[in-house]
């Protein structure tokens, strides 16, 4: 099978359509695709199949500007795609602010039910793409697992709010860790190596809803 057909394939199956109705102008944002959350599992989809890593996924609004990404196709009428990592979203769920000079902040917040319950979380794409293996050790091990999850998504999410050069970071390699007080604080893991930042960031979660707050200091 060509590149071309499996990625239409992969993304008709994603969102429960027949590959013969998506079109360039086939819309990933709303419906199946609203939230940051919907994009990143057809992400981690398009790894498995295809072995395609590009973070510029992010920045697809149509099939068209998917097409675009990953096959070099021409984009359609009317349509771009960042050349640089996409700029984080804003939405009812979603903000960041400037707190002043060397000071920004995101805030994110994700429904547990979003993330999927798996046999086995540590050969499951999605889990693979978006988590550290520190951070599937410590959620599989907990009562409620996704709820875990969510909550380091949530945290990942604000913290490209808050700072814009992790929005090239694959999530994988933004790692969410706890101190001896269980205090959480953020490493990036490069070339196998841990990398503490001083960004500072909070976790809340619920049966339902889970929430994180980051603070960029520059």
């Amino acid at each position: 099978m060509d590149q071309e057909t499996l990625l239409k394939q992969t993304v008709a199956e994603y969102m429960g359509k027949d590959s013969s109705s998506i079109t360039a102008e086939t819309s990933l944002v709303g419906g199946r695709m609203a939230g940051s959350m919907a994009l990143a599992q057809l992400t981690a989809a398009i790894r498995r199949r295809m072995g395609v890593r590009n973070e510029k996924i992010y920045a697809a609004k149509t099939y068209g500007d998917l097409e675009a990404i990953i096959l070099g196709k021409a984009l359609t009428p009317g349509a771009s795609v960042a050349t640089e990592a996409p700029a984080a979203p804003q939405d009812m769920l979603c903000s960041s602010a400037s707190l002043g000079t060397g000071l920004s902040c995101g805030v994110d917040i994700e429904l547990v039910e979003n993330l999927a319950t798996v046999a086995d979380y540590w050969s499951d794409p999605f889990y693979q793409a978006h988590f550290a293996k520190a951070e599937i050790a410590y959620c599989i091990v907990q009562e409620h697992p996704r709820m875990h999850f969510a909550a380091r998504w949530a945290a990942k999410e604000a913290l490209r709010k808050s700072d814009a050069s992790l929005m090239r970071v694959p999530m994988d390699m933004i790692e969410i860790l706890s101190d001896a007080q269980g205090k959480p604080f953020v490493c990036l893991l490069v070339d196998g190596e841990r990398k503490r930042l001083s960004h500072a960031v909070s976790l809340t979660h619920t049966a339902q809803l889970a929430a994180a707050i980051a603070v960029c200091i520059k």
